[in-house]
């Protein structure tokens, strides 16, 4: 039922199932309680993801009213691959969208006490031929991870530590390593680009999304541990040019994807930087007090000649 939007968003009357659906979704639903049972019995403190699923078929469990007592946790499962980490709903597939949808579905069949987890395979944005560069992997490894933050999720699960050494490379999981494959597992751009997230993040928790007063600038706000701030910063395509205010500010840090570390000195409180789609991190003791963007600039068309291959005017062709 991937192909079909759930019913949530488009407010048709409940999908029927047919008899071999209905045979099928009976048994699914054994097997939901009968595996919450025998886990809880091994594992009583263990959290039990009901998930590694499409929001279709979450719908289907929770419009059939499938008990609250079995419904420890939901898990979301959104691979992403080569999507912008930004990308909609109704595209589940999408980790950010994906997690937005379950939430919706949660809450319109009376579930909002459940919350929102993720499991195995989100964010697998990969670098094979045919997806991404290894650089813009790089940017949507940081990004996806702060959606999933804002989200609140406790436990992140993203990535391989390598690529993969087999045919299962050139699939839409197998390079999604932060290192290449063997026998050559030397770090990728992906693996700079999370220790630098992770050190510029060290103990501190998500706080806010930060206004921004536009749709394409993100700056998602955490609270470090000594209690000055550090707020992620990027825009989906080209660059943007953003006049921050933060009180009582001189001179911040700015660090950007690679870990490059720069000052931002502040006159009147004021600051102007430049963000693109690889985010940086202004490291500050107050918080952003707002964020004024100005002139947005998109990539210019490659340079170069072209030649026509064919005008398609013609069914044969």
């Amino acid at each position: 039922h991937l192909t079909r939007t759930p019913d949530v968003f488009t407010g048709r009357p409940p999908y029927q199932l047919n008899a071999a659906e209905e045979k099928a979704f009976k048994k699914h639903w054994k097997e939901a309680e009968d595996s919450f049972h025998a886990i809880r019995a091994v594992f009583p403190k263990a959290e039990i993801y009901f998930g590694n699923t499409v929001p279709h078929m979450l719908e289907e469990f929770l419009r059939n009213k499938f008990p609250m007592e079995l419904l420890d946790k939901v898990g979301n499962e959104s691979g992403s691959f080569m999507r912008i980490p930004e990308a909609q709903p109704l595209d589940s597939v999408g980790n950010n969208a994906g997690l937005w949808m379950h939430r919706q579905i949660l809450d319109h069949y009376g579930y909002k006490d459940v919350a929102l987890r993720q499991c195995v395979e989100i964010g697998y944005p990969d670098c094979n031929p045919g997806n991404l560069t290894e650089r813009t992997q790089a940017a949507y490894y940081v990004r996806h991870m702060m959606h999933s933050l804002a989200w609140q999720i406790p436990v992140i699960r993203p990535a391989t530590i390598t690529d993969m050494g087999n045919s299962y490379y050139n699939s839409n999981w197998g390079a999604a390593g932060l290192c290449h494959a063997w026998p050559n597992v030397s770090p990728k751009l992906a693996y700079v680009a999370f220790a630098t997230m992770t050190q510029a993040l060290d103990g501190a928790k998500f706080s806010r999304a930060v206004p921004t007063h536009s749709t394409v600038v993100y700056a998602v706000e955490f609270r470090k541990k000594d209690k000055g701030y550090v707020t992620c910063l990027w825009t989906p395509r080209g660059t943007r040019s953003l006049t921050l205010e933060v009180p009582g500010a001189k001179k911040e840090k700015l660090i950007n994807m690679m870990g490059r570390e720069n000052e931002i000195e502040f006159r009147n409180r004021k600051a102007q930087i430049e963000i693109s789609n690889e985010p940086v991190f202004l490291i500050s003791q107050k918080p952003i007090e707002s964020i004024t963007p100005g002139a947005a600039t998109q990539e210019d068309r490659p340079a170069g000649s072209s030649h026509l291959i064919s005008a398609l005017n013609k069914m044969g062709d």
